[in-house]
């Protein structure tokens, strides 16, 4: 049924998280199956394997129990977790291994020797370029490479989860400039990208536990009734106590969006024109609209399944113009691994119309 038609897989892992998807290219992109296994305690933390035996176990039934048929293709995008992935953007007249190399190592916090990184250049102007780097413990992406090929997957591409949520919602390169607020269980991640790509990215350890935990504390209950009750309620009664608990979890994450619009209004002279949220926690009932009434811009929640990012990897192993915009994470050495890849000034794609991004296609 799927001879002769292009196939790509995309796996994407967190602390108590594994998902994989298979998409396939026919006349329209589609997803051929997916999966996704809840991991207990321990196995990884913070992005890096603590449990092999365990998480071997988990893998063999990610391919095998995918709906709704088995996923046999052993070649994948591998995204590096979120928690472990660090990035430096930076303008430069100076655009040269050498020079991009010292403002890695003097921004990336690793030992220079731990660094396994990526990058792509950008024209901003006739004398000035932007350089987005994308970086990860080079020990950490070499223990996800080895225990995956002991399972006989191999990785084609070590992506970044930012390129791969983005890659998703728009598949194409915005018009007018835009915040991403993505937010899971540990992190909320807060991105902005324009016409030329990524200008701006920041995690934080403020998400879904921390909102439950504030919650638990306030109404001095269980944590598990906690995040009953915040999956139940969210934000849609103002009167209840668990609407003030949230309220005060969620003031750290505006102040870091409003943080985020005013360093891009400065810097670039413009404003963004829409915010996205994306992740479990952005599907919390009343967050849409708290949001909206605070920034006064549109707001718009993104896919309702949970496996978004595993489906922007396996875009990426689809389409190969991806490789013009997106970093990817290599373990050569060094000498070896410099490349530059320096787009035209007027690379963009239009979108298709009538399509605001990939999820609406694969959630019907």
């Amino acid at each position: 049924m799927y001879f002769g038609t292009k196939t790509a897989v995309g796996i994407s892992v967190a602390d108590h998280i594994i998902e994989v998807v298979e998409l396939v290219m026919g006349e329209k992109t589609s997803i051929r199956a997916r999966n996704r296994i809840m991991l207990g305690a321990g196995i990884i933390t913070g992005g890096a394997i603590r449990d092999e035996k365990k998480l071997a176990d988990a893998f063999i039934k990610l391919f095998a129990d995918a709906k709704p048929i088995p996923i046999q293709a052993r070649h994948i995008v591998f995204g590096i977790p979120e928690a472990a992935t660090y990035f430096h953007i930076f303008e430069t007249q100076k655009i040269s291994a050498e020079y991009i190399s010292t403002e890695v190592t003097r921004n990336i916090p690793l030992p220079a020797e731990d660094i396994a990184f990526g990058y792509r250049v950008f024209p901003q102007s006739k004398d000035t370029s932007r350089v987005v780097v994308a970086a990860a413990s080079r020990a950490l992406v070499d223990s996800w490479q080895k225990f995956l090929n002991s399972q006989g997957i191999m990785v084609d591409i070590f992506d970044i989860e930012v390129f791969a949520i983005f890659r998703n919602l728009f598949r194409e390169f915005p018009k007018e400039p835009v915040l991403i607020v993505d937010s899971g269980a540990h992190t909320t991640t807060i991105s902005i990208l324009d016409s030329a790509g990524l200008v701006y990215t920041r995690s934080m350890h403020i998400a879904g536990e921390y909102l439950t935990k504030e919650i638990a504390a306030a109404l001095k209950i269980g944590y598990s009734e906690a995040e009953e009750k915040k999956i139940a309620m969210g934000l849609e009664d103002r009167e209840h106590p668990i609407f003030f608990a949230l309220i005060k979890g969620l003031e750290a994450i505006t102040r870091e969006m409003r943080a985020a619009q005013e360093y891009f209004a400065r810097t670039r002279n413009a404003r963004v024109s829409e915010i996205i949220l994306a992740g479990g926690s952005s599907r919390m009932t009343g967050l849409a609209a708290y949001m909206e009434a605070n920034f006064g811009i549109s707001i718009v929640v993104a896919s309702p399944t949970s496996d978004i990012e595993a489906v922007g990897y396996a875009l990426r192993g689809l389409e190969a113009r991806w490789d013009a915009t997106d970093p990817r994470l290599t373990l050569e050495q060094e000498g070896a691994s410099w490349h530059f890849h320096i787009p035209k000034p007027t690379l963009h794609w239009s979108m298709p119309q009538g399509q605001k991004g990939w999820w609406h296609l694969f959630t019907k």
